[in-house]
């Protein structure tokens, strides 16, 4: 028996001698309390890019109220959906943001748009996360404007593909910065070294040279990708939210066939980069909910945003844990999915998601098969070993 499991009686018939139980597949330890189990929701998962995006971009335009966004990194000029070989191939974050929040899909009526992106240097200017932001200061965008007012041009007129690109995220950030568009606000957040040090401190069997120690303490990162439509609207009827692995950078745009030549995921200039004429081929998912479990994404976006947030920025929403609001059920229809939100949430010593990885596994009788960008802790690594013959 793992850490994980949760003892149980199960009656037996006397008479037949014979007793039927269910294998405890996800978290239900008194320490795993705040991430319930949730029975009322409708789960589909979209492979890839392409797929994910695209009922991203149609959900956000549906917005009425709110929409709400955790991310590792945020490329405005990145597109949804593409159509041709050449930037912009289509709507993109930037633009759909911009135009939600000002009511442009909803009848002239304010959406409010929340980005909460991880960001610190050295690290963000080593992946390049947030391509553009902080780039423009409020003296060289006004002579931007001074020299179109007076050339009756646009600035990036005589500009290359790269450049009007990234001209047209560093304007970006710095209109939403500077508050120039009230309903859409986007702060960033770090990652606190004493969190990590004292996460690092709870694992006691894992061992760590000098280098990985200091790595993981001074560039570790915020990794959660959530989006959370009308939570707080008409208590929740329209809710709709996404849990995923795909990153809102253009290199995570691409299509099941993973070609290895498709000009829709562009240059290499347009995302990481590297030696290639190309971005390489990403397979991820986005995991679209409608239902009760939505209480604890709105949980952890009001949490984590309320960290940074000053003042009028927070966010003022209570959470029931064990009585979401009767709309998210409503929502849900008749989808009886099983659902439970886990997390490593180092602020809050939450580590669900190493405890639900040991349980689920725990049950194997035939076969593990796991799929997943990361595969760097040593003790997870070690720890289904065990499964395998000698």
């Amino acid at each position: 028996m793992t850490t994980t499991h949760h003892p149980g009686s199960v009656p037996i018939d006397l008479r037949k001698r014979s007793a039927t139980a269910t294998s405890q597949w996800l978290l239900e330890r008194p320490e795993d309390s705040n991430s319930p189990i949730y029975h009322a929701n409708q789960l589909e998962v979209l492979i890839c890019g392409e797929e994910g995006f695209a009922r991203i971009l149609e959900d956000i335009r549906n917005a009425r109220h709110s929409v709400e966004i955790i991310c590792w990194g945020f490329d405005p000029a990145m597109e949804l959906e593409r159509k041709g070989h050449t930037w912009p191939r289509g709507t993109t974050w930037g633009d759909l943001l911009k135009d939600v929040a000002a009511g442009k899909y909803n009848n002239g009526k304010q959406v409010q748009v929340r980005v909460l992106c991880w960001y610190e240097n050295p690290s963000s200017a080593a992946v390049k996360n947030a391509p553009g932001y902080g780039v423009l200061l409020a003296p060289q965008v006004e002579r931007i404007r001074h020299h179109e007012q007076l050339s009756g041009r646009p600035y990036t007129a005589d500009m290359t593909p790269d450049e009007r690109r990234r001209h047209f995220n560093a304007m970006w950030y710095f209109d939403v910065t500077s508050g120039a568009i009230p309903s859409l606000t986007f702060l960033v957040r770090i990652c606190e070294d004493a969190p990590v040090v004292r996460s690092l401190n709870e694992e006691q069997a894992f061992s760590l040279s000098l280098t990985e120690r200091q790595l993981l303490i001074h560039a570790p990162t915020a990794h959660q990708k959530t989006v959370l439509i009308d939570y707080d609207h008409q208590n929740g009827e329209h809710a709709v939210g996404y849990v995923m692995g795909l990153n809102s950078v253009t290199d995570y745009w691409d299509t099941k066939k993973h070609l290895f030549h498709d000009p829709r995921r562009g240059q290499s200039w347009e995302g990481g980069g590297d030696e290639f004429p190309g971005l390489k081929p990403f397979q991820d998912y986005a995991c679209r909910i409608c239902g009760e479990v939505l209480i604890n994404v709105s949980k952890n976006f009001v949490d984590a945003w309320n960290r940074v947030a000053a003042g009028p920025q927070k966010i003022a929403r209570e959470h029931d844990l064990r009585s979401p609001p009767t709309g998210l059920k409503i929502r849900a229809g008749k989808s009886r999915h099983r659902a439970q939100i886990v997390r490593t949430q180092i602020e809050e010593g939450d580590k669900t998601i190493k405890r639900l990885y040991r349980q689920a596994t725990s049950f194997a009788t035939n076969y593990i098969y796991i799929e997943n960008q990361y595969f760097q802790y040593t003790e997870w690594v070690r720890y289904p070993r065990r499964f395998c013959p000698s």
